[in-house]
Formats: structure tokens, sequence, C-alpha cells
């Protein structure tokens, strides 16, 4: 008989060992991770004892977390737009192999009389897009809008979009050169 045990984990990792009977007996090590646990590479100890044949070792392992995250990107970064009108860009999601989880999108920074909306407002698939809408009287010019990406127990991911109002061509024509 011998016993596996696991030692020296950081919190939010946790490790099972076992008692394996036999000659040439498999056993497994199961190991869990709490989601907010960061990627990285966390090292421990297993320690082995038989005491019937004399083994009491320790060996130094390490054991690789991917942790949850996602990234997401916008086309086209700068989104012009004119009063009283709509413009648009899609918004693409890229995620870690752990994460599946539905992300609540947001637009902040907003110039006056414009607003933001998102379909889906919350992504569980790999995609929205974002309508930016303005008023006839939105405030012309440049400004940064932060789009952001949330969902619990992960870091936010942000992304700035150039959105600038131009003024309506109202008059219904344009000037050629």
């Amino acid at each position: 008989t011998a016993t596996v045990s696991i030692e020296g984990l950081p919190a939010g990792i946790t490790g099972t060992g076992g008692t394996f009977t036999g000659s040439g007996s498999n056993g497994s090590l199961t190991f869990s991770a709490v989601a907010s646990t960061s990627g990285g590479v966390y090292p421990f100890l297993l320690h082995i004892t038989a005491p019937a044949v004399g083994i009491n070792d320790s060996l130094h392992n390490d054991l690789q977390v991917i942790g949850q995250s996602f990234t997401f990107s916008a086309s086209p970064l700068a989104v012009p737009i004119n009063q009283g009108g709509t413009a648009t860009s899609a918004l693409s999601v890229t995620r870690s192999i752990a994460f599946s989880g539905a992300i609540a999108v947001t637009a902040e920074n907003l110039p006056p009389g414009v607003t933001a909306s998102f379909a889906p407002a919350s992504i569980s698939g790999t995609s929205s897009t974002v309508t930016f809408t303005a008023t006839s009287s939105a405030q012309l010019g440049g400004a940064t809008v932060t789009l952001r990406g949330k969902t619990p127990n992960l870091a936010d991911a942000t992304i700035p979009i150039s959105l600038f109002v131009s003024p309506s061509n109202s008059a219904g024509f344009t000037i050629a050169g």
C-alpha cells in the first residue's frame, strides 16, 4: 500500500492524492482551482509513502493552470458618425480555453448626445455589434469612447474607440470639386 499526498499548493488550488494498493496499481491525482485563480505555473510537493517496502520520498513538480480570461477587439476602431445618424463597430471576443462565461459590454465616456447599444449586450459567443446613435444636437468633434467587457471574478477588458461626430448634411446636397 502506498499513500500519495500533495503539499505546497497556493490558496485557491487544491490537490488530492490517494491510497494505492497492489503491485503495479495505477492511480490518479486530482487538482482543482477556483475560477479567480490566475493562470501560471505553481510548484508543489508530491509525497509518497509505502512503509511496507521502505519508501518515504518527496518529488518536486509543477502544476500549470490555464487561467480564465478573455480579450476583445473592435473593427473599425475609428468610427465617424453624423449628427442624427448611426454608426456601428463589430466586436470580436477571444476566450481562454478555460472560460465560457457571458461577458456584459458597456460604453463609457460617450460625448453628449450620443448613445451606444449592443446586440447582444451579454456576449455568450464570440461576437457582438455596437451601434452608436447621435442626436441631431450631439456634440461635434472627436471623443475616445471606452468599450468595457465585464464578467464576475475576471479582470475587465477594454477597447478604446475613436468616435468623431460631424454635422449632418441636412441641406440635401453635396459639394463636389
